[in-house]
């Protein structure tokens, strides 16, 4: 499994790369490829066939217009004045409850917001933040745990 990491690996990201994804976007994405590549061979989805690589670059240009559709969707759905309002949840009215997602910071609510309302992942919500995918992860669990306490 190594030696076909260490061979299949740095190929889909020239392959990613080549499409005109990169740095740490292109890895990722060859990663998530070399993944469903493992799991196709060791559950028995894919037979034995005479060009590997073929099969390879299909399910790498798979990932790739998944990755492209959603990027579409993040950039018309992820709108800063959308996401502005997100942060700032409304007054409650009435005899309403509080949102839950009041009781989070601010910077906790963008990152749960991107992440859960959106469909961004951890590296995109962490650029948009200017932080780091480890940042944005802290934070989701900050989050979580805050809306776990109120359950």
């Amino acid at each position: 499994m190594t030696e076909l990491n260490a061979d299949l690996v740095p190929r889909l990201t020239r392959y990613f790369e080549s499409k005109g994804i990169q740095g740490d976007d292109a890895d990722e994405l060859a990663q998530q490829t070399f993944v469903k590549l493992w799991k196709a061979v060791s559950t028995g989805n894919y037979q034995e066939r005479k060009n590997f690589w073929g099969y390879a670059s299909r399910a790498a240009h798979n990932v790739l217009i998944d990755h492209t559709r959603k990027l579409k969707r993040s950039r018309l759905v992820f709108d800063e004045d959308l996401l502005a309002s997100a942060t700032t949840a409304p007054e409650p009215r009435d005899d309403r409850e509080e949102s839950p997602l009041r009781r989070l910071s601010a910077v906790e609510r963008r990152a749960f917001v991107a992440v859960h309302g959106l469909g961004q992942t951890y590296h995109q919500v962490g650029q948009r933040l200017a932080v780091s995918r480890k940042s944005v992860s802290l934070l989701m669990a900050s989050a979580q745990k805050k809306l776990a306490e109120l359950t």
